[in-house]
């Protein structure tokens, strides 16, 4: 233990913390709380320092505690030396969306954690590099249990991989729109400070759901200026996906520029079938916008096509469009487990879809006693305008208007309560 520097032991202190933490979150048991932890091996003042990353008086305490994780103690300059060789790579391929490279090294990373992952430190980097590995080349987004562990990493690891797990954690939070966690995270985690040009996209993404018009529009001209300097055009890409959405509703001339310049991207660069099914899915919520419906239902069927994973509920959209055309509606197959991902009101949205399918006579019913209650949570405002188009489709459908005007009192105040909300923040 004499040999392990000072600032390796600070580090094994916050993994000490960072994993009973994460067993207490999952068993809820007694024996994870700090006082009891620690019963045998030192005082709780002396672990709770510990935690905070500050070297113990007993050196010897750190196996001990390991061992209560079925963890052990290891260090290796040599080691930490290449860590930090292939951190910084895997760091650049996220940046660029180099797959290819991403991939050899994130297995060369394994390859190096191989005989110490069961150790102290080095197993929470086994753990952060899958879950970015998954989240990247498999697109698996954390689940909500997980995004406390990954964040209780941040200060752990080599700095790169706080922009990474950071990255990770506020955008699988940010998959569920009935929940406003990652607002919480991006005040927390002082997101606006983030380097990285994955995190900027994150930070676009946060003033583009809370109605931040003027951020919002001065982001983008700062950071296509920084990315094109950069070259970094698949970067850019997830700057024109957010764009084309937000400026379809505010000057209709900028969207050809953005659709123009993300079409380039995509004709000369590799780009993955993911990357292309949301730029499918952001034009067509621009053309939805727009309401050019027949353009839109095309960009949203491109994009299912290109969608594998189902990442995305391009569902709703896209048979909200047929609907709005007159058209049969001809509802996409997801797996249950794909729904499953989704925020409740998704879940309800594909359900009332797959209904109206079968007899379009139930939707207003359906609508009105599974979506409409839903409107108070939170929910943002494309979704909200798909709702409440959908309502009066279906009072159209069904000329049953006395009893869609009590639930209209409700939804219109809804609606005012969050174009207000945005219209305030947009000052």
């Amino acid at each position: 233990m004499n040999e392990i520097p000072k600032k390796k032991l600070e580090k094994f202190g916050l993994s000490i913390r960072c994993n009973r933490k994460r067993n207490l979150s999952l068993t809820n048991a007694g024996k994870w709380t700090q006082s009891h932890f620690c019963e045998g091996i030192c005082s709780q003042n002396s672990l709770i320092n510990i935690e905070k990353g500050k070297i113990g008086r007993f050196i010897e305490n750190y196996p001990k505690l390991a061992e209560r994780l079925e963890l052990r103690v290891a260090h290796s300059d040599e080691i930490d030396k290449r860590i930090l060789h292939f951190t910084k790579r895997i760091y650049k391929t996220i940046e660029y969306y180099e797959f290819d490279k991403m991939r050899k090294y994130f297995d060369r990373l394994y390859e190096l954690l191989e005989p110490v992952k069961d150790c102290l430190w080095y197993y929470d980097l086994y753990q952060a590099a899958k879950a970015v590995d998954d989240y990247y080349l498999s697109r698996k987004f954390l689940v909500k249990t997980d995004i406390d562990y990954y964040l209780d990493m941040i200060g752990l690891l080599p700095e790169q991989w706080d922009e990474m797990l950071l990255a990770i954690t506020f955008i699988s939070a940010y998959q569920n729109v009935d929940d406003s966690e990652y607002i919480d995270l991006f005040k927390l985690y002082r997101m606006e400070n983030c380097k990285s040009a994955f995190n900027k996209v994150n930070i676009m993404l946060y003033y583009y759901d809370i109605g931040r018009t003027v951020m919002l529009l001065n982001l983008t001209r700062k950071y296509e200026v920084e990315f094109k300097k950069q070259k970094n055009e698949l970067r850019l890409l997830d700057l024109y996906g957010i764009k084309l959405p937000f400026v379809s509703i505010h000057d209709a001339y900028e969207v050809e520029g953005a659709y123009n310049s993300m079409l380039h991207i995509m004709r000369t660069r590799k780009v993955a079938r993911y990357k292309r099914a949301e730029c499918y899915f952001s034009l067509g919520s621009a053309y939805l916008n727009m309401q050019e419906h027949e353009k839109a239902l095309e960009a949203f069927e491109t994009s299912y096509e290109y969608d594998d994973a189902r990442n995305k509920p391009v569902y709703a959209y896209l048979v909200h469009t047929q609907r709005v055309l007159g058209r049969k509606v001809k509802l996409p197959h997801y797996d249950k487990e794909d729904i499953e991902r989704y925020s409740v009101i998704y879940q309800k949205l594909y359900d009332y879809y797959a209904t109206i399918e079968k007899d379009e006579t139930q939707a207003e019913k359906y609508i009105m006693t599974h979506i409409a209650p839903m409107v108070d949570g939170d929910i943002d405002k494309a979704l909200l305008n798909l709702i409440a188009e959908e309502l009066s489709l279906a009072t159209n459908e069904n000329n049953h208007h006395k009893i869609m005007a009590r639930f209209n009192k409700k939804l219109k105040k809804t609606y005012r309560m969050v174009t207000n909300v945005l219209d305030m923040t947009n000052v």
